[in-house]
């Protein structure tokens, strides 16, 4: 067997000579272990030159030393076990989770083991791992995994990243001693809005969204005011906050609506909380009756009684006729009131109280402005 004394003779250097610059270097053993590795230095030539010129550390005591500062290492000594890996199993996982691969092999290993090892991210990206881990003791070094001895199988997870971004779903391919797998990462996110469509509205009432306002009305219209008068019965605010709640919504996730998501651009970016979709229905609601005169209600009602089965069925084309409606009607102030503001308050009122106690979770608050 080589001795630390020869292996450094190899490189032109002396025991004492290598006994300084390990004790130079004792408070940054990263550095050791990198040097010893690339040198061929192993755990016992370090016991042998730490402990020069006496009795020699054993490479136990190296190893202990390593591991204090959470290094591994075991890499120093030579694995010259063999290995055949007989299978892999593929996995698939939703982003965010953890992804197992099982690993394996013929029969249990007699002492350390190399066993070829590499990762083809495929449509994936390394972005996509979050950390990467092996169970039973098994190490990568280099290109390949180290197993200790005893290993029959072993698991190799990905943890992977939960990202925003709505895409397709992702693989890549690990390879272990010639044995592939392949991992799919699926997707979690919804698609993004389509142009010009707000995510704050149902499909059927993309019309709406020009109409879209933030409430800045002070008094008995703002909605500190409003929300009271909703909440008088303390017993709905669980079921009045969960209208609101931008998890109902597609585009909260990274806690803003942009332009885009709204629909409109006069907003600009909206602060994705529960307060400013509280602010943006009463906005758009008192926005719309407040500009309504008895004219135009009259035209939407007629239309409406017209046109109830299409409106009952959500039809597109009948829907963005009655949205061109309420569009027009907002357009310019009403000629004539047709009813004070305290009626739309107790209208709005009762109409929130009644989606507040059903508190289904399936239900769109600015639906309601059909109806309220």
């Amino acid at each position: 067997m080589t001795t630390a004394a020869e292996k450094l003779a190899t490189f032109g250097f002396t025991m004492d000579e290598a006994k300084a610059w390990v004790l130079q270097n004792l408070g940054n053993p990263s550095l050791i272990l990198t040097v010893a590795g690339n040198a061929g230095i192993t755990n016992a030539m370090l016991g042998e030159i730490a402990g020069w010129p006496g009795t020699p550390y054993t490479a136990a005591d190296v190893k202990g030393f390593f591991q204090a500062y959470g290094l591994n290492s075991v890499t120093l000594d030579p694995a010259n076990g063999t290995a055949t890996v007989q299978s892999v199993n593929s996995a698939t996982f939703a982003e965010g989770n953890g992804m197992v691969h099982t690993v394996f092999l013929a029969s249990a290993t007699t002492e350390d083991t190399l066993v070829p090892f590499s990762i083809d991210y495929g449509t994936a990206s390394a972005a996509d791992f979050q950390y990467t881990y092996f169970s039973n003791g098994v190490i990568q070094q280099g290109n390949a995994v180290r197993v200790p001895a005893g290993v029959s199988l072993f698991n190799f997870q990905v943890a992977t990243a939960d990202d925003t971004a709505d895409e397709p779903n992702e693989t890549y391919t690990v390879t272990f001693g010639g044995m592939a797998a392949t991992g799919t990462i699926t997707d979690n996110d919804e698609p993004a809005p389509a142009a010009g469509v707000s995510v704050l509205l149902n499909p059927y009432m993309e019309g709406w969204a020009p109409l879209l306002d933030l409430n800045d009305r002070t008094g008995e219209l703002s909605n500190a005011s409003m929300r009271a008068k909703v909440l008088v019965n303390a017993g709905l605010s669980a079921g009045y906050w969960a209208l609101f709640d931008p998890a109902r919504f597609q585009g909260s996730g990274d806690g803003l609506f942009t332009p885009d998501e709204l629909g409109v651009s006069h907003l600009g970016n909206v602060a994705a909380t529960a307060e400013n979709i509280e602010s943006l229905f009463y906005g758009t609601y008192f926005d719309i009756v407040q500009s309504m005169d008895f004219n135009e209600a009259v035209a939407i009602s007629q239309f409406f009684f017209a046109n109830l089965l299409g409106i009952t069925t959500r039809n597109q084309a009948v829907m963005d006729q009655y949205a061109a409606l309420f569009v027009d009607a907002e357009a310019d102030a009403a000629a004539t009131r047709l009813y004070q503001d305290s009626y739309y308050e107790t209208m709005v009122t009762i109409g929130l109280q009644n989606l507040a106690g059903a508190n289904n979770p399936l239900t769109n608050v600015f639906d309601s402005l059909m109806s309220i």
